[in-house]
C-alpha cells in the first residue's frame, strides 16, 4: 500500500483521482487552521510536515493519473503556467479517459465502472 503513495509507476482511473484529490483539500483545509494560528503551540515542523505529506500524496496521484491519459510524469509542470496551466490540467485529468488496455506506462487502471 505504501508503494502506491510513494512510487510514480502505474495509473490511476479518474475516479480514484477525483476521490483522492477530495481527499486532499479536505485535509488541507482541516489542517491549515492549527498551522496559521498565531501563537499556538503546535510545533512548526510537525506542521510543515502535515502539509508536505498531502501535498506529496496528490503529487504522485497526479503523474499516475497522467500516465494514465499515457502521458510523461514531467507535463505535472503546465501547472505552473500562470491561470491556463491548471485550467488544462483539471481538464485533462478530470475528465479525459484513460488509454483502453495497457499503455507504455503499465496495465490498466482499475475501473470502477
Amino acid at each position: 500500500m505504501l508503494n502506491y503513495f510513494f512510487s510514480y509507476e502505474g495509473r490511476v482511473d479518474r475516479l480514484t483521482y477525483w476521490i483522492s484529490q477530495v481527499v486532499f483539500y479536505v485535509l488541507l483545509f482541516v489542517l491549515v487552521p492549527f498551522i496559521s494560528t498565531p501563537g499556538s503551540d503546535f510545533n512548526f515542523n510537525w506542521s510543515l510536515l502535515l502539509i508536505i505529506i498531502p501535498f506529496w500524496f496528490s503529487f504522485v496521484i497526479t503523474v499516475k493519473r497522467l500516465h494514465d491519459i499515457d502521458c510523461s510524469g514531467w507535463w505535472v509542470l503546465i501547472n505552473f503556467i500562470p491561470y491556463l496551466g491548471p485550467i488544462i490540467m483539471f481538464i485533462a485529468l478530470g475528465f479525459i479517459s484513460g488509454t483502453d488496455g495497457s499503455n507504455r506506462f503499465g496495465n490498466a487502471a482499475w475501473n470502477w465502472d
